[in-house]
C-alpha cells in the first residue's frame, strides 16, 4: 500500500509540473506576443516622427522655393500620412486584441491614439493649405471681384505700374 501512495504522490508532483510547464508555454507565448506588438508600436511611432520631420523639412524647402515639384511633394506627403495612419490603426487594433487575449499590458498603446489624431490633423492641414495646382493661390468669389471693380471705378485703387513708379521714386529719395 505504501507503494501505491508513493506513486500517487509522484503522479501529483508530475501533474503540478506538467501544469506549470503548460502554463509557462502559454504565458511565454502571450508574453512574446505582447513584446512583438510593443515592437510594432515602437516602429509605428518612430515612423510617424520621421514623417513629421519630413513634413517640416518639406514645408521649409517649399517656403525657400527649393522643391522642383510642389504637386509631387504634396501628393507624396499625403500618401505617407495615409499609409502611416492605416498602419497605426491596424497596430492599435492588434494591441487591443493582445491585451484582451493575453491580459498583458502593452507599452506604448496609449500613445497610438494621440499619434493617430495628430496624423489626421496634419493630413487635413496639408490638404487645405498646400499650394496644389488645381487650387488658385488667392480664392476669388463674385463678391470680391465686384468690390474690386467698384473700388477701381471710384478711383480708390492704383494700377500695379503706378505702385511700382511710386516705390521707385521713394527709393530714389532715400538714396539722396
Amino acid at each position: 500500500m505504501s507503494r501505491v501512495l508513493l506513486f500517487r504522490l509522484q503522479e501529483g508532483k508530475i501533474r503540478v509540473l506538467e501544469e506549470a510547464v503548460e502554463s509557462w508555454k502559454r504565458d511565454h507565448e502571450d508574453a512574446v506576443l505582447a513584446l512583438d506588438v510593443e515592437e510594432l508600436i515602437v516602429g509605428c511611432l518612430s515612423t510617424w516622427e520621421d514623417i513629421r520631420r519630413a513634413w517640416l523639412r518639406t514645408r521649409r524647402l517649399a517656403i525657400l522655393n527649393r522643391l522642383s515639384d510642389l504637386e509631387e511633394a504634396g501628393t507624396t506627403m499625403l500618401d505617407l500620412l495615409d499609409r502611416c495612419l492605416h498602419r497605426l490603426v491596424e497596430v492599435a487594433n492588434l494591441a487591443e486584441g493582445a491585451v484582451r487575449d493575453t491580459g498583458h499590458a502593452i507599452d506604448g498603446r496609449e500613445d497610438l491614439s494621440e499619434a493617430t489624431r495628430e496624423i489626421r490633423e496634419l493630413r487635413v492641414h496639408v490638404s487645405k493649405t498646400w499650394p496644389w495646382q488645381r487650387r488658385p493661390v488667392l480664392p476669388l468669389n463674385g463678391t470680391m471681384a465686384e468690390e474690386s471693380r467698384s473700388t477701381r471705378a471710384r478711383g480708390e485703387s492704383q494700377d500695379v505700374t503706378d505702385i511700382l513708379v511710386s516705390l521707385q521714386a521713394n527709393a530714389a529719395l532715400r538714396r539722396e
